[in-house]
């Protein structure tokens, strides 16, 4: 990095920071009549797409409170866009949602079988990167907690933003990566990754790319990406390569093993020097093959690392804890989805984040009344769950993005929350509801039990046998004993009847449900799947885990790749 790059690389960060700071403000701010906020909100949307088809077939122009909007338009879901989304998908066609602008489609991330394709509009992404600025503002303050900051350096951002064109030309791709095109202005000089690389819709291998340049730069002061899970599985392909990567370094080459289009190819190599003085670095870092704390030993300015890491992504957050040493601090990013901003973290180590009044209106159905006429700001009690339904900018009006979250507290009367569960994602099986809260911590239990890191897991309804039963895979972190293997079934019952009552009650006492059985993965699996979804097109930032197992398919493949045929 040179002087000029340097000197903008702190100004940039400085002012991110800045900005940062005055967003959070600005969003404790609105927080005290969030409410206001939210249903102002609602009325402007209303009123600019009240000439819309879907404006004109729910009488947009009628409506003039939130009661109103209520009685007049239904709760959906996308079955009810898609066919509009399929005409501005094909045909460009605008207006038929919106008053807005639709100039991309948000993918979904992978969660469903089949992949959506969510209307976004023109500067929807300021809310992102509004987050994203919070981010640098707790970039800044950490810095400043450790005495660092003469060495603010970059960051190893993990946030791709390439992306492919509709038949009407309308960019998509996925929705972090459409925010971070729009700054990659600014954020060319704070990510140590070169700019050639972003927005590549030709062959790559951006894994290796990502991890040799970070590897490169000795100042790095923070990790970027959406999910933990990216900055778990970088540092696992970090730890199996290094002999590589640092030999690359230290020739100043990239390797000629690695898939990489040859344009781009010869821009970065003639860019690239030889260091043997960071490989010899490197090489000190990882001596002894002792993983524990290696990041600081890599980048000795590290001070944050940032990604979504509560609920399903705690083993990945555990993980990134393992590797980063008690001193780094962990900042949860976004509650976000292709559908919109739904809230944003505050400040370093803290799980909640603040529902955004600003981003869009947001209803909230009761988990125990899933009948009841929908809440809003200000009759949301703390504690309690509750299904979120979402109107945005985009076009979408009291849409069930299927998620439930849990109520943690307030800033004036916008709650806090963290999340609890995906609908469509829950174990249902003779009664029993069986949540991603409940696997999360039974996952915590039973590591403590066998004493040993549970790297990854799935859940499977069997429902082939009589009665039916939980299977659970599992890959672990130390090889397990076969005393240890065959205690793991009544280990697993045993611990999900502590903290599930239905569960003991169905399993144990009444034998609705059969005993569990549970299966240990080789090595590697769940990586290996998620390679396997990189190669097929989803990008290596919005890879989700292979939580809850739908079909008898994906059982059998799971099977076939477990070290144990009987659990």
């Amino acid at each position: 990095m040179n002087i000029f790059e340097s000197m903008m690389t702190r100004l940039i960060l400085k002012c991110l920071a800045v900005y940062g700071n005055h967003n959070r403000k600005r969003y404790i701010s609105l927080s005290q009549k969030a409410d206001l906020c939210s249903e102002k909100f609602l009325m402007k949307q209303l009123k600019r797409s009240r000439n819309t088809e879907y404006g004109k077939k729910y009488g947009f122009a009628d409506i003039h409170s939130v009661s109103d909007f209520q009685k007049k338009v239904p709760l959906s879901d996308y079955d009810n866009y898609k066919p509009y989304v399929d005409r501005m998908v094909e045909k460009g066609e605008q207006g038929l949602l919106t008053g807005n602008k639709v100039d991309y489609f948000s993918k979904t991330s992978g969660t469903i079988k089949v992949m959506k394709m969510i209307p976004t509009v023109k500067g929807s992404y300021k809310h992102y990167l509004r987050s994203c600025s919070i981010f640098m503002a707790a970039l800044r303050s950490e810095l400043k907690k450790k005495g660092r900051r003469v060495r603010y350096g970059r960051g190893m951002n993990l946030i791709e933003s390439g992306g492919e064109k509709t038949p009407s030309g309308i960019r998509t791709g996925y929705i972090s990566g459409y925010g971070m095109g729009k700054a990659m202005r600014f954020f060319k000089y704070v990510t140590c990754l070169p700019i050639e690389v972003f927005g590549c819709t030709e062959p790559i291998d951006m894994k290796y790319v990502k991890a040799r340049y970070a590897l490169q730069d000795p100042d790095l002061t923070f990790m970027m990406s959406v999910f933990m899970s990216g900055h778990a599985d970088t540092m696992a392909y970090i730890i199996e390569n290094y002999d590589m990567l640092t030999d690359d370094i230290e020739k100043g080459v990239i390797n000629k093993s690695i898939v990489i289009p040859a344009h781009i190819r010869s821009k970065l190599e003639k860019r690239l020097s030889p260091d043997p003085k960071r490989a010899s670095e490197l090489r000190n870092a990882f001596a002894g093959g002792n993983d524990a704390g290696i990041i600081p030993r890599i980048w000795p300015n590290m001070v944050l690392i940032g990604g979504i890491g509560g609920g399903e992504f705690s083993p990945f957050t555990q993980k990134m804890r393992y590797y980063s040493g008690p001193d780094i601090a962990f900042y949860y990013m976004i509650y976000g989805a292709s559908e919109g901003m739904i809230g944003t973290a505050l400040y370093a180590d803290n799980e909640d984040y603040l529902m955004l009044p600003d981003s869009g209106f947001v209803e909230f159905i009761p988990e125990d009344e899933p009948d009841a006429s929908p809440l809003h700001f200000g009759q949301l009690e703390k504690g309690k769950r509750y299904e979120l339904v979402l109107t945005n900018e985009a076009g979408l009006y009291r849409y069930k993005i299927k998620d439930v979250i849990r109520v943690t507290g307030f800033i004036g009367n916008a709650p806090l929350i963290r999340y609890a569960y995906r609908k469509e994602q829950i174990i249902n099986l003779a009664g029993l509801h069986m949540t991603t809260e409940h696997a999360v911590e039974t996952i915590r239990l039973l590591e403590a039990s066998i004493h040993t890191e549970i790297r990854d897991y799935s859940l499977y309804t069997d429902n082939d046998c009589d009665p039916g039963r939980i299977v659970l895979f599992i890959e672990t972190e130390d090889t397990l004993s076969e005393e240890t293997i065959k205690k793991l079934p009544e280990l697993f019952d045993g611990i999900l009847s502590e903290v599930n009552v239905d569960y003991k009650h169905l399993q144990a006492e009444s034998g609705d449900i059969a005993p569990a059985m549970v299966y240990v993965m080789k090595k590697g699996t769940y990586q290996n799947i998620r390679e396997k979804k990189i190669q097929g097109g989803i990008a290596m930032n919005q890879i989700k885990s292979l939580r809850i197992i739908k079909n008898k398919e994906q059982f059998d493949m799971m099977v076939a790749q477990s070290e144990t045929r009987k659990g």
